[in-house]
């Protein structure tokens, strides 16, 4: 598993839902450059969010224009590339609220020897 597919696994945590299971009131846009997810009767930042933004420092104001004025987070990836989309986000009233890593760990398929299925 290389670093992006990790990186991917960690943000797929954030908005992990079948078509069926999601509630009216929320509206999502899930793509290889943007996952972003808006609950329209929540104004949490942890349930208003963009989880992975790849793409040009301008189209933050139009990510930013999806949710049409409720609070939202914005989580920016440690990397090179993401220092400048930070910056972006400062200057427009962002604000460092807390840093979380995001750790996994490939697993090994193996049989188990309990119920036999694979692990």
């Amino acid at each position: 598993m290389d670093e992006e597919k990790i990186i991917r696994a960690i943000e797929a945590i954030q908005w992990d839902y079948e078509e069926a299971l999601v509630p009216e009131s929320i509206h999502y846009i899930q793509n290889d450059d943007l996952v972003m997810i808006k609950n329209k009767k929540s104004t949490s930042v942890y349930a208003n969010k963009v989880v992975r933004y790849h793409r040009t420092i301008h189209e933050v104001k139009d990510v930013i224009a999806y949710f049409e004025g409720s609070p939202l987070s914005w989580w920016v990836r440690s990397s090179s590339d993401s220092s400048e989309l930070e910056k972006q986000l400062l200057t427009l009233g962002f604000q460092h609220y807390d840093t979380y890593r995001g750790l996994a760990k490939k697993a090994n398929r193996r049989r188990s020897t309990y119920i036999g299925l694979y692990v």
